[in-house]
């Protein structure tokens, strides 16, 4: 069972305009003025001018009336065109049209500018504490306050309504928008640094995981099982196809490689990414880790993203062959890290990018490959990028409120139910029958991989961190 509908942003579908486009469409109006008064004006001497044998008469010609009643007519038509057409009005409101655009590109270069001027200020040795101390912290006191208070409140009503106290992950989960906002709250500028990102603050927290463990980038893959499949068929195989690696031993990562050859001959592939599987920083021997976690986020070498490249190069992948990448939670994180690296997309033809709750809004594509994120209101964890995915011409992100799912095979207890495969692929049910334009823009790219006549070979890679050498 379904809760609401998915909601939609960003991507082919959405509407992008650069402010030059607002300039040329006014000089195109204005042609347009030009010509239509250009047009009048013709009409309008037919109308003024005498007939010919008014015109001849003073030279003692005489005009045959068969070509007189043709001018009377010819005449009478042009008058009523204009009076049909409304040539003059018409013209002043494309004149007034191109004044109108020309004004808002000039509104918003202006605002632009001031926003440019108000950063640069910000950003200079000039700054004030007051200006950027003192507002962060309240901030996030204030919506800690906010979500205690929530909470505390919720509770006090349950425990007189039905004479027990909810547990703490049901209070949260009741109170997602709290959380989310302290969230992406707590992760906005930090002061006295200019302008971080949640990609400086985890690359603060790699550094002390880097001194405790060592670098822990190095990495061994073992080629595992090899089975034949059909290609995925849309959205939710991929999602099954995902957690199909979640069956193995959980001491190494695993990366899913497929082949997918197309009746002509032509090779496409399939790159599945699991979610985190370890709370470590370094020291354990998956690289499933918060480590990778951290080096992924802002886009930075990480021990999943080497052994990706490595599994690639293994599997026989060559330039020009499409390579879709489909991840889960960390999954998602560094496959998207992968397609925003200019040195990987030059040695792989990266054309889809497929991430499940995971927090990509930092990342910005390398290439034309065309992105499409999942995410959910009530999981927290998209909102670990300081903000909701990322919505360019290339960049779709899908919005679920799955609050109203009520189906308990997909809805857990747990505080983290929203950001669990199960539900994800109910999700991808829904986008699997979107005719939306930026979904078939995705699809599109997708559809060397997702050819329902074509033959798959799945190769399961597991991973292994290289604790000596780091």
């Amino acid at each position: 069972m379904s809760g609401d509908s998915i909601s939609l942003y960003g991507g082919a579908g959405g509407a992008i305009a650069c402010l030059q486009d607002l300039q040329v469409l006014a000089l195109r109006l204005d042609a347009a003025k030009a010509e239509v008064t250009q047009a009048d004006e013709a009409t309008s001497w037919m109308i003024s001018e005498p007939m010919p044998g008014v015109l001849l008469a003073p030279f003692g010609a005489v005009c045959d009336p068969v070509e007189e009643q043709a001018w009377r007519l010819a005449g009478q038509a042009c008058h009523g065109l204009r009076q049909q057409v409304g040539a003059a009005s018409l013209a002043e409101e494309l004149a007034e049209l191109s004044q109108s655009l020309l004004a808002a590109q000039a509104g918003y270069e202006q605002a632009e500018a001031q926003a440019e001027a108000l950063f640069a200020s910000r950003s200079h040795s000039g700054f004030s504490l007051t200006d950027w101390f003192v507002p962060w912290p309240v901030r996030v006191i204030n919506r800690l306050y906010r979500l205690a208070f929530s909470v505390a409140h919720d509770a006090a009503g349950r425990l007189i309504m039905n004479g027990e106290f909810p547990s703490w992950a049901e209070l949260l989960r009741s109170h997602h928008d709290e959380v989310r906002s302290l969230i992406g709250t707590a992760l906005s500028p930090l002061p006295l640094l200019g302008t971080p990102s949640t990609a400086e603050v985890t690359r603060g927290v790699t550094g002390v995981a880097t001194m405790a463990y060592g670098p822990g980038l190095a990495v061994t893959i073992e080629r595992g099982k090899t089975s034949q499949d059909v290609p995925p068929a849309g959205v939710e195989s991929l999602v099954w196809q995902i957690g199909g690696l979640a069956d193995y031993d959980k001491s190494d990562s695993q990366i899913g490689v497929t082949k997918v050859t197309a009746n002509d001959g032509s090779v496409s592939w399939l790159v599945s990414l699991p979610g985190t599987q370890s709370m470590s920083l370094g020291s354990d021997s998956n690289p499933g880790d918060m480590a990778t976690n951290f080096r992924a986020v802002p886009g930075d070498t990480n021990a999943v993203g080497l052994a990706t490249v490595a599994a690639l190069i293994d599997a026989g992948v060559k330039t020009g062959e499409p390579v879709l990448l489909a991840g889960h939670s960390q999954g998602g994180i560094v496959g998207a890290a992968l397609a925003a690296d200019p040195e990987f997309t030059a040695r792989f033809s990266v054309a889809a990018v497929l991430t499940l709750g995971s927090p990509v809004s930092q990342l910005t594509p390398s290439g034309s490959a065309q992105w499409l994120s999942l995410e959910h209101t009530q999981d927290i964890i998209p909102a670990l990028s300081a903000g909701g995915n990322a919505r360019g011409p290339n960049q779709t992100t899908v919005v679920r409120d799955v609050n109203g799912v009520s189906d308990p095979a997909i809805r857990g207890d747990d505080l983290l139910w929203a950001h669990h495969l199960p539900i994800y692929a109910d999700t991808a049910k829904q986008v699997d029958q979107s005719t939306d334009a930026s979904v078939e823009a995705w699809r599109q790219a997708a559809a060397p991989v997702l050819d329902p006549g074509a033959r798959a070979q799945t190769t399961v890679y597991q991973v292994r961190r290289d604790q000596d050498a780091s």
